[in-house]
């Protein structure tokens, strides 16, 4: 902007008018930088702006009226509302800029519950899927100890008939599935 300003501005009125087609180089530097800004900063929020801008103009509005006011009574009635103007005017500006900052805020806590919910669909995925591995690890040696058991008491049966159910009592029951 600086360069800008002394390129079309100051070298002309000083008498050096080589420089001046670089002037429109430099205004579109400007015009990205400011672009960049107001993108990257949210400088331009809409509901802002109209807010600022209709309460300026109220402002603007009452502050000539009681410039152009022909008597004294006229000039007070619209100073005063020019005083409670600029109040309330301070205090509406305040709290659209306070409920857009809320609302971008909710938007970030949205974003992060629904992140933090996508997590927390995996965390139960994997719980149920180890769930189902440690209960097969589990199973599998207790099938086996129960296979053991049914050869083993085959085999005392057929030997000593009398023994046979007292030899593995805590296994004669199904195990719990």
């Amino acid at each position: 902007m600086v360069l800008g300003i002394i390129t079309d501005l100051i070298l002309p009125i000083l008498g050096d008018s080589e420089y001046l087609n670089y002037g429109p180089y430099f205004i579109l530097i400007l015009i990205f930088f400011n672009s960049y800004a107001i993108i990257r900063y949210k400088l331009f929020d809409i509901k802002i702006l109209t807010t600022q801008l209709v309460v300026f103009a109220l402002w603007i509005f009452v502050f000539i009226r009681m410039l152009i006011s022909p008597d004294l009574q006229d000039t007070l009635v619209n100073g005063s509302l020019l005083l409670l103007l600029i109040f309330f005017g301070i205090l509406l500006i305040r709290s659209v800029i306070r409920e857009v900052t809320q609302r971008e805020r909710i938007e970030l806590l949205a974003k992060d519950l629904q992140t933090a919910n996508d997590r927390l669909r995996e965390l139960d995925v994997q719980k149920t899927e180890s769930s189902r591995f440690a209960t097969h690890q589990l199973r599998a040696p207790l099938t086996a100890i129960k296979g053991i058991r049914r050869s083993s008491s085959k085999a005392t049966s057929v030997l000593c008939p009398s023994r046979s159910r007292t030899r593995f009592p805590a296994c004669s029951s199904r195990p719990k599935r």
